[in-house]
């Protein structure tokens, strides 16, 4: 009697809105008949065989950033992964160390970057804002299968002191809204909750603009 199908972890973070994304799948008694996913985000079946399967998927740009059950259709079983939507930006490649102030990472908005916590130390980006400026920040992390980290984010003043921080339950995104009240450096904080670092701390900042 043939087993039920078993597919393994997502290979990626995520897919961009906007994006399309070829994802490779494996597992064991695979052969999907068909691939759906319960969103605004198009499916496509490349390839159907019974330890590797290959799918196209599109969230449509306007996609919120949330996970949704990617389900691949068998007779016997239709195992479902969860498929992490991730907001579009353009993507900086980091330069660390990141650990200090006068080591912040200058970021332009818009903007994403996607790296790992590499030991207990949050990570530091340094923005420049002008009066009235709102942006959004948005961290990525435990919503996908790839990472165990809790992020902790704070915004915080030229003076260090911080205006605004977001943390929560585990498998959500971080998310801050801001307006500046006066022009100058802003500092974006990321961090993990117990103070981990690894190649599982990993995450994604996205900073983008409001109105």
């Amino acid at each position: 009697m043939q087993s039920k199908p078993a597919l393994k972890e997502l290979p990626v973070f995520g897919v961009i809105a906007g994006q399309t994304t070829r994802l490779t799948l494996t597992g064991e008694n695979l052969a999907p008949t068909g691939v759906k996913v319960n969103g605004p985000i198009q499916a496509k079946l490349i390839e159907s065989k019974p330890t590797q399967v290959i799918v196209e998927v599109t969230p449509t740009p306007d996609c919120p950033p949330e996970s949704f059950d990617l389900t691949l259709e068998h007779p016997k079983d239709s195992p479902i992964l969860k498929l992490p939507v991730l907001l579009a930006a353009p993507e900086v490649v980091v330069k660390k160390p990141l650990s200090r102030f006068d080591q912040a990472m200058p970021l332009p908005v818009p903007s994403a970057v996607q790296t790992t916590l590499d030991n207990d130390q949050p990570h530091l980006y340094r923005l420049e804002l002008m009066r009235g400026e709102s942006i959004a920040i948005t961290v990525t992390a435990a919503r996908s299968p790839q990472s165990d980290m809790d992020a902790i984010v704070r915004l915080r003043d030229g003076r260090r002191l911080t205006r605004a921080m977001a943390t929560g339950p585990l498998r959500r995104d971080r998310r801050i809204r801001y307006t500046s009240s006066t022009n100058g450096t802003y500092f974006i904080e990321v961090g993990d909750s117990q103070q981990r670092g690894g190649g599982r701390m990993l995450y994604r900042l996205v900073v983008t603009r409001l109105g």
